[in-house]
């Protein structure tokens, strides 16, 4: 699946000027609706399904962004998606974008992620032939998925590029660390802990430092997601050299 503006695709390449005169390539994904894994989605969700239309299940926190990822996708294929989600006086970014899109939602409290991913599992035992999926979406189907993702970017990263990408479940993370294994890559955490044990000599390792609620205090000049994919400018901005990469999942 190829998704189409009319100046870009989701598989080439922008370009940012950093302050001092550096300069980085950016995947604008903040282009496709549902973002990064919405590309991958439609053909996991038509492996499961085939061509009945199907209840898919998801528990995520407030601001995780595969809720909206799965609202939009499942509303294009004529599927129901049902998004667990903590209970809030104000509804985040990510859980109003999958609700616009056409979500059901389920709002726990409390709305600690345990408790969500529990009446997920209530609502599967309920709901016989609906189909859960795991947090961060993090399948062999949708590794292999991001991995073509990324082999079909036009061009390549050069060798000497250092990949820079949040790390929410992790999931994208790893999955790029196996399509470009040459590569560099500067990892920024900006929610739970995430297991890095694999992690190479010379790839960075920074946690956002604003708390997974609030947003980036230093975003990037292009639509990035504020809870997300933001916090990680302030570190290109720190850190990156001419050529980096900057993985930008949703807007």
């Amino acid at each position: 699946m190829r998704y189409d503006t009319a100046t870009e695709t989701a598989y080439r390449w922008g370009r940012e000027a950093l302050p001092d005169g550096r300069f980085v390539f950016v995947v604008r994904h903040d282009h496709v609706p549902g973002g990064t894994k919405a590309l991958v989605l439609p053909g996991i969700l038509n492996g499961i399904a085939g061509g009945t239309p199907t209840r898919f299940s998801y528990a995520t926190p407030s601001w995780g962004y595969a809720q909206h990822a799965l609202a939009a996708t499942c509303v294009s294929m004529g599927h129901e998606a049902h998004i667990f989600v903590p209970a809030r006086k104000e509804r985040s970014v990510p859980t109003a974008l999958a609700a616009d899109a056409g979500a059901v939602l389920h709002e726990v409290r409390p709305g600690y992620l345990s408790v969500v991913q529990k009446r997920q599992v209530e609502w599967l035992v309920d709901n016989p032939g609906a189909v859960g999926l795991p947090f961060g979406l993090h399948m062999p189907e949708m590794d292999t998925g991001l991995i073509a993702v990324a082999h079909g970017m036009v061009p390549q990263p050069p060798r000497a590029a250092r990949v820079w990408v949040a790390a929410g479940s992790g999931t994208l993370w790893r999955a790029l660390m196996r399509a470009w294994p040459d590569n560099l890559f500067g990892v920024v955490q900006v929610g739970k802990a995430v297991d890095f044990s694999n992690m190479r000599a010379g790839d960075l390792f920074h946690i956002a430092p604003e708390k997974f609620e609030r947003p980036a205090k230093q975003p990037p000049p292009f639509p990035s997601a504020p809870n997300y994919d933001a916090k990680v400018w302030q570190f290109v901005v720190a850190h990156a050299k001419d050529g980096d990469v900057v993985w930008n999942v949703a807007g």
